[in-house]
């Protein structure tokens, strides 16, 4: 309350005990987020510090991803997409020393039909073709003709 200069509500019955504040809730929330919207994050940090107040810094999902630990981790990674060029991936986030951990990009669609109906499912070649024919399975382009054909 100090630190957001509203010494008021320490007295409010309202937030009396951990009880009424619970009760009350959705009223302290709504008077604290009004609060901390009057000022920058930088601001308040040093109200609370100044206070003595536990508080975490949090990021935007740009921040988070351009961080120097994020960097540094390789938790963000370029990889050469066929169609789209280079393109930002999600890294592996699990680091063992001496492991390939480089990421390939996203298939294409269709790009491993063919692959998935005959190692994954036992499909034959003939029905493969009838599926891809018929559109029930979507196959790229290239992919099915080599299997049509």
């Amino acid at each position: 309350c100090a630190a957001l200069e509203h010494l008021e509500w320490t007295e409010d019955p309202r937030f009396a005990d951990p009880e009424d504040r619970v009760e009350n809730i959705d009223e302290l929330k709504r008077l604290i987020d009004e609060v901390l919207g009057s000022r920058t994050a930088d601001e308040w940090i040093v109200a609370f510090e100044r206070e003595g107040v536990s508080y975490s810094d949090t990021s935007t999902m740009v921040e988070a991803l351009n961080h120097p630990q994020t960097v540094e981790r390789e938790m963000v990674v370029e990889v050469e997409h066929p169609d789209a060029g280079v393109i930002r991936l999600l890294g592996n986030p699990i680091k063992i020393a001496d492991t390939d951990t480089r990421l390939e990009p996203p298939p294409l669609a269709g790009e491993h039909s063919v692959e998935v109906l005959s190692e994954w499912l036992g499909y034959e070649r003939n029905e493969i073709h009838d599926l891809i024919s018929s559109g029930l399975i979507y196959s790229a382009p290239d992919l099915s003709e080599k299997e049509s054909s």
